[in-house]
């Protein structure tokens, strides 16, 4: 128990001298760590709402006013109270923290995932500089590949996307949406031509077409089986 005969001589003006001794108070329990004990402090019931403030944040709890006491008087009340259980809390945070981490590491193995879209024989009509055009029939598609706003898109317009060639180049080729009387199809088109060329890509060559995404943005990569 600690009273005002504690702190003659600490030089604190009159109009803030209960706040300092609590302060003062605080840090001096606090040097004896007294691991069994928590320290809680009392204020008046009138006393200023800046000053409870600043002691509830000193203290990390709000304070009690049920158990005021004169602080006129210079008293400060040791309480034993019960210790909050820092390992669970510690065990908690790390336990949130692996979650968040694992959460985290399967949503970016999402977007970054590669999916295979087709495995097929080059045929006449994907050679051809006239259709100048790869297929990609929707019944041979192995997996959905494309996200809802994507394919309303598709319905509509298309879809210029990058392509990592055969030859390991890059290159913008659009991806479009064609109705058939049967079906639909998707097809490369623009550059296609370009890319056969470059690759030199023939007749009855198998090749796969396989997506992947970075930062959310369709990727395709063609290669040669």
């Amino acid at each position: 128990m600690s009273n005002a005969d504690d702190f003659k001589g600490a030089g604190y003006e009159p109009i803030y001298e209960g706040l300092h001794m609590l302060a003062e108070a605080g840090k001096r329990s606090l040097r004896k760590k007294k691991s069994s004990k928590k320290i809680t402090f009392i204020v008046p019931d009138d006393a200023f709402k800046g000053e409870r403030l600043i002691s509830e944040k000193f203290l990390g709890k709000p304070v009690s006013h049920s158990l005021v006491t004169n602080l006129a008087k210079g008293l400060v009340t040791e309480k034993m109270i019960k210790k909050p259980d820092t390992e669970a809390i510690k065990a908690c945070l790390k336990r949130r923290r692996h979650e968040r981490k694992h959460a985290d590491q399967e949503e970016n193995r999402a977007k970054k995932k590669e999916m295979l879209i087709i495995q097929k024989p080059l045929y006449k009509t994907d050679l051809s500089r006239n259709h100048g055009h790869l297929s990609i029939p929707r019944k041979q598609i192995k997996n959905d590949f494309l996200t809802p706003d994507e394919k309303m898109l598709l319905n509509e317009s298309e879809l210029k996307v990058k392509l990592i060639e055969p030859c390991l180049d890059d290159c913008y080729i659009h991806l479009r949406k064609w109705e058939m009387k049967t079906s639909s199809i998707y097809v490369l088109v623009n550059i296609w031509n370009e890319v056969l060329s470059k690759n030199g890509l023939e007749e009855g060559m198998v090749v796969q077409l396989w997506s992947f995404r970075v930062n959310s943005q369709l990727c395709l990569a063609l290669v040669v089986v």
